[in-house]
């Protein structure tokens, strides 16, 4: 096995406790250092690895039938008290989301005409058009918050989808709330905590296996006062299919379809569950057997970060697994890709993404992409192509070619921009470019989209090569690995990780206004004196606080979800994205500032065109965090 450390849990998951004392009193302290903690996880999860043969062969799952019926939406209407028109089913899915009342909290208007001149006076204004808010938390109010209790949750919930005939047969409920908090940045005291709502979620398993991702999606979110504010049903029918589909040992799946290189030194781990797709991501007759993988990700520099999740296939059978080789050619800074496709389940959908260019900048006729390179100050150029199967099953190959070296790069936008930066060659790909799309189609110009060997840590801090790039454009979309104290990069332009002190009063200061980080733990913990010292302008940094899965519909779902008419607040769309795409076990989280005379940033924002924006708060004037965990 090498240096490699593979973890492998069957079932629902992982509980680990944390103990203190002497050896022989703590039955998990493994190591005799009187601890329990990491090191001792290792070793029970190597133990486990020993000890553990996973199944040689599982059945698949047979879809017996997809998504929800028009009718069937009616009914839950009727029941839950909703208006249907403005329940949206597409592909049969169907998406509820008040953004009047969900996650509502208390609040008041600021009327001290100096402290609104002072705030207006700081803030850039790039849509001209758009309104200013001035508004305090009303933190007596929020402290005096109660949600419904979960058995009244789970009552109205099943009693409607009982109605509707849509009550799963194969699923059970658990419990999630929306929590407020409002904390002192210097003290680290809480100011006042709310919990704001109550969710009611319907988690999947057979034969106690647990069924996962977008399709297999279906939760209810009640308020303080027993409304719906938020719906979702993304789900399937199942039964135990025909036949049986060999089942990979973790370690050779993990090595097939993630980086070899990768294992070498750092940890993984792997969980078996059965995995569901998006409904509108092919048309899926059987859901297959997948490992969710992840792991720790060991820097040159000797950070520690957390890797994105993901699901890889739990067969290496080509009949239900599509194999992929990606041939190039480099011309100068012309590229020529094509793909080849054996196994999987025909027909098949492509996708290409480049490092250095926009997706409409390059020409496609399915299995061949065209274009002209444009990386930066570096002759690294990756081209991604995703491709999925007729059941979902999504691969994705990449590779990395040197290309004649560039000084064009991406010309000043201009205006209300966006950027991407995705800082994984290997993932993220379908993520990153179905953000970029849903910009693009909305008239919103990039200043930057890039990739890997692109993406750099200087991007990201103020420093004498180059000002901080990402502060050039109003909103920013990152993807990659992280932990609460930074993220990473693949590349030493800085270096590999951005440590929040990096940072330090350096976001917003010139135009952007929200930063969002599809990267794991990044806001775990109290981020109030890590990354409550980055804002300086900046109205709101969103990310998670436990692991996150890049899985697919996250970045479309959060771009249209912003740009849509009617659109959502900006808040709001990430915690839907969260909702369509990742397991209920994340948690996703969303914080901003609080200054002069209470006012708050970031908490109602639209972006630029959509509707309200709050005022620019300078660093040295953020005494208070506020941020909401979806949990």
């Amino acid at each position: 096995m090498n240096n490699t450390k593979l973890f492998f849990v069957m079932g629902m998951g992982l509980f680990c406790g944390y103990a203190w004392g002497a050896a022989s009193d703590n039955p998990g302290d493994l190591n005799g250092d009187l601890r329990v903690n990491v090191a001792d996880f290792a070793i029970l999860a190597e133990n486990w690895l020993r000890d553990y043969t996973p199944p040689t062969e599982l059945p698949p799952l047979e879809v017996v039938s997809a998504g929800i019926t028009q009718k069937a939406v009616q009914v839950l209407a009727d029941v839950l008290g909703l208006d249907p028109t403005k329940i949206t089913i597409e592909n049969g899915v169907a998406s509820y989301l008040d953004k009047t009342r969900f996650q509502w909290v208390p609040t008041n208007p600021v009327i001290d005409p100096l402290i609104i001149n002072r705030l207006r006076r700081g803030t850039d204004m790039d849509y001209k058009d758009t309104t200013l808010l001035f508004r305090s938390f009303d933190v007596a109010a929020i402290n005096a918050m109660r949600p419904i209790p979960d058995d009244d949750a789970l009552k109205l919930t099943s009693a409607a989808l009982r109605k509707a005939r849509l009550l799963p047969e194969l699923a059970k409920p658990s419990f999630h709330h929306n929590v407020f908090s409002l904390v002192n940045r210097a003290e680290n005291a809480t100011v006042a905590e709310a919990t704001l709502d109550t969710q009611v979620n319907y988690d999947w398993a057979v034969n106690n296996i647990p069924v996962v991702g977008p399709g297999a999606k279906l939760s209810v979110t009640f308020d303080t006062q027993g409304n719906v504010t938020q719906m979702l049903y993304s789900a399937r029918t199942l039964r135990s299919g025909e036949g049986l589909i060999p089942i990979a040992p973790p370690l050779a799946a993990v090595r097939k379809y993630v980086d070899p290189k990768a294992l070498d030194s750092n940890p993984i781990d792997a969980r078996l569950v059965y995995y569901a797709p998006p409904l509108a991501q092919g048309n899926a007759q059987v859901l297959l057997p997948y490992y969710d993988v992840g792991g720790t990700n060991w820097g040159p520099q000797g950070h520690i970060s957390d890797q994105l999740r993901r699901f890889v296939p739990a067969t290496v059978d080509p009949h239900w697994v599509p194999e992929l080789t990606l041939d190039i050619s480099v011309s100068g800074n012309q590229v020529t890709a094509t793909v080849t496709v054996h196994g999987g389940q025909a027909p098949y959908s492509y996708r290409w993404v480049s490092s250095s260019v926009d997706p409409d900048m390059i020409t496609v006729n399915n299995t061949t992409a065209t274009y002209q390179a444009m990386p930066r100050n570096t002759l690294d150029e990756t081209i991604s192509v995703v491709v999925t199967d007729t059941n979902g099953t999504e691969m994705t190959a990449s590779e990395t070619v040197q290309v004649a070296e560039s000084t064009s790069g991406y010309p000043p936008a201009g205006g209300i921009s966006f950027g991407t930066e995705r800082a994984v060659s290997d993932m993220c790909a379908a993520n990153q470019s179905e953000f970029i799309n849903a910009f693009l189609s909305a008239g919103v110009k990039a200043e930057f989209n890039y990739s890997g060997q692109n993406v750099w840590e200087y991007d990201f801090k103020y420093n004498s090569e180059k000002q901080e790039l990402v502060d050039s454009a109003d909103l920013v979309f990152y993807l990659g690995h992280g932990n609460s104290g930074g993220f990473t990069f693949e590349t030493q332009k800085g270096d590999d990780y951005l440590y929040y002190p990096d940072a330090h009063l350096t976001w917003g200061n010139k135009d952007m206004e929200w930063l969002c980080l599809l990267s794991c733990n990044v806001l775990a913990g109290s981020p109030a004196q890590t990354w409550g010292w980055t804002f300086d302008g900046l109205h709101l940094l969103c990310g998670f606080s436990t692991y996150a899965y890049d899985n697919p519909g996250f970045g479309k779902t959060f771009a249209q979800s912003m740009l849509a008419n009617p659109a959502l607040p900006i808040r709001a769309a990430w915690f839907k994205a969260y909702d369509v795409s990742q397991p209920s076990y994340a948690s996703a989280r969303v914080m901003g500032p609080v200054g002069p005379g209470g006012c708050y940033s970031g908490y109602d924002d639209y972006f630029w065109g959509k509707g309200p924006v709050s005022p620019d708060i300078a660093g040295a004037d953020v005494n208070v965090l506020w941020w909401i965990t979806h949990n």
